[in-house]
């Protein structure tokens, strides 16, 4: 068996379907062998980044490693923010790059660039294959750790010429289900001193990063929530984990697209269980939401995270979800369960509150408000629908789209917070669930970033609904332009084309929505179509930031 083949081989082994990339002479013999193989789909995009942002989205939304094909040289730069993306959001990918001869490597060839050293900061592990004896051993690595502990993008570079080589003896090492595992189980006496001091808390909350999606927490997390009665939070990549309508669920905790309730939540807590739980400056609103007054037990399966950014009281080793079902086993044999407590109806009243307040505008009047499509989302929605949400203005209202399983709501503002990659990232969440509606709300200038794809969701017959958010801008920087810069907008403004005209160009349908009845309407149409479907929804431009005086602490933004 040659390289190219095993390297097919093993994107089989591993449950792999869709392999995303852009064609370059070195990965031809790659190309090549997956035309043989009729298990394996190969995906042709129309950018690199799109390529690795579209693997991360079947990766996100699968639960499952992705895979992507990149040429050497500008074909590997092209995934440096792609990958930035998913290494800081710990998504498993396996990129396998094409590269020059060995004989040529080293000479300043054309397109050669140093490719394990561009992608180094961005990657778990990368790794040059030399020797075609060597590719059972790294490919297996290669699943094993993106999945294992904390999960992430690995690199594997392979030589042209190497690729077109026979492997000497072919090893069958294990094959695995392309699930992410972690096999690390808390020791029961830290299990046993969290119960005891999760007991004894009197506003206790568990806040559940993105992460904790990648171990299976449910049902155990809602079995302890419940029967403890403990108000539970979470950040916008962990939406889901527990769903929107639980009782004791109170929103996302972020500090210029979040939830006031949930960030309540957390402030008034006096023990904080932290699952996966970065205690990032988003989530903690730049490291102010949390006190010295706050026990932490931190649960986390990377060592790196324990007590990294605050003093914890217990740090747990652990796999979330093996935690948690210890945590359930605990806790259900030492107290009987709780009522809802005084704190609790105060949180709620707090939620009702602040969902009240935010649909409190006027919605019938042109432009269309923000408010407006996160209703008529909500109500045309089904509990099955991905929603798939971009980076920029938009994003502060859209985490009000109510989520209800895991895995069904990808956001771009999150780690790296890069525009440009919502729209391919939700192109690989429709390949991982076909038979799901995806929905893609996305602003005009992250959507232009990577539009040229649209041709790909056409031709690979890939049909999401994608709602651009048009108000002619970089909506953010107006914005702030405006408020603290006394309105010189500079590099702001935007010349669009018309995106329903733009999306029959190349084949997908679209419509217009410059009224705010219209939207509803169109969204019911476009969910029913079974080709990419395009709405150009004129938003309001001046629209009121929702929390700007948040956006401006966090940005450090002073009026001149």
């Amino acid at each position: 068996m040659k390289v190219a083949q095993y390297i097919v081989k093993s994107f089989v082994d591993n449950e792999v379907k869709f392999v995303p990339g852009l064609l370059g002479d070195t990965v031809l013999d790659i190309l090549d062998a997956i035309r043989d193989e009729p298990r394996l789909r190969y995906i042709a995009v129309r950018h690199e980044q799109s390529a690795a942002h579209m693997s991360d989205g079947y990766a996100r939304a699968s639960g499952k490693t992705g895979a992507v094909i990149a040429h050497r040289g500008p074909g590997v730069a092209n995934m440096v923010t792609a990958l930035g993306t998913a290494f800081k959001d710990s998504i498993p990918l396996v990129l396998i790059s094409g590269n020059l001869e060995r004989e040529k490597q080293g000479r300043d060839a054309w397109q050669e660039l140093d490719a394990i050293s561009l992608l180094k900061p961005v990657t778990k592990w990368n790794f040059q294959v030399t020797r075609a004896e060597q590719l059972p051993r790294v490919m297996r690595m290669a699943f094993h750790r993106a999945r294992m502990g904390r999960p992430g993008p690995v690199h594997i570079d392979v030589p042209k010429d190497l690729a077109r080589e026979e492997i000497p003896q072919v090893i069958e090492f294990f094959k695995s289900d392309g699930q992410y595992f972690s096999q690390c189980s808390p020791d029961l006496e830290a299990v046993k001193k969290a119960a005891d001091l999760l007991l004894s808390a009197q506003r206790p909350v568990i806040v559940v990063g993105g992460r904790a999606g990648w171990s299976v927490v449910n049902p155990a997390l809602t079995e302890v929530c419940d029967w403890m009665g403990i108000p539970v939070v979470c950040t916008a990549s962990a939406r889901g984990i527990v769903a929107d309508d639980h009782p004791l669920y109170f929103g996302v905790t972020a500090a210029h697209y979040g939830d006031r309730t949930a960030e309540e939540a957390v402030r008034s807590a006096d023990v904080i269980l932290a699952l996966s739980f970065d205690f990032d400056d988003v989530h903690t609103l730049d490291w102010n939401l949390i006190t010295p007054l706050h026990k932490i037990i931190q649960v986390d399966p990377d060592p790196a995270e324990l007590g990294r950014q605050f003093p914890v009281d217990i740090a747990v080793l652990s796999d979330p979800g093996m935690f948690m079902r210890e945590l359930w086993c605990t806790v259900v044999g030492m107290r009987s369960r709780a009522t809802p407590t005084a704190r609790v109806r105060q949180l709620r009243e707090l939620w009702h509150l602040e969902m009240k307040e935010f649909f409190d505008v006027p919605m019938d009047s042109a432009p269309v408000r923000m408010q407006r499509v996160v209703k008529d989302c909500s109500d045309l929605l089904g509990r099955d629908a991905i929603v798939c949400v971009g980076a920029g203005w938009h994003t502060s209202f859209m985490t009000k789209v109510p989520i209800y399983q895991p895995r069904h709501q990808i956001h771009a503002v999150t780690g790296l917070g890069s525009m440009g990659y919502v729209f391919p990232a939700s192109l690989g969440a429709k390949l991982a669930h076909p038979e799901k509606k995806v929905v893609c709300l996305v602003g005009d200038g992250d959507f232009l970033m990577v539009s040229q794809d649209l041709e790909t969701a056409v031709r690979e017959k890939i049909p999401v609904v994608v709602a651009v958010l048009n108000d002619f801008a970089f909506g953010v920087l107006r914005v702030f332009q405006s408020a603290f810069y006394q309105g010189r907008h500079i590099g702001c403004n935007l010349s669009n084309p018309r995106f329903d005209d733009f999306a029959r160009s190349f084949g997908a349908a679209g419509a217009r929505v410059e009224n705010p009845s219209e939207f509803k309407p169109a969204l019911e149409k476009a969910l029913k179509t079974d080709v990419p479907y395009v709405l150009d929804v004129l938003i309001n431009p001046e629209e009121p930031y929702y929390r700007m005086k948040d956006q401006q602490e966090f940005f450090s933004l002073t009026e001149k």
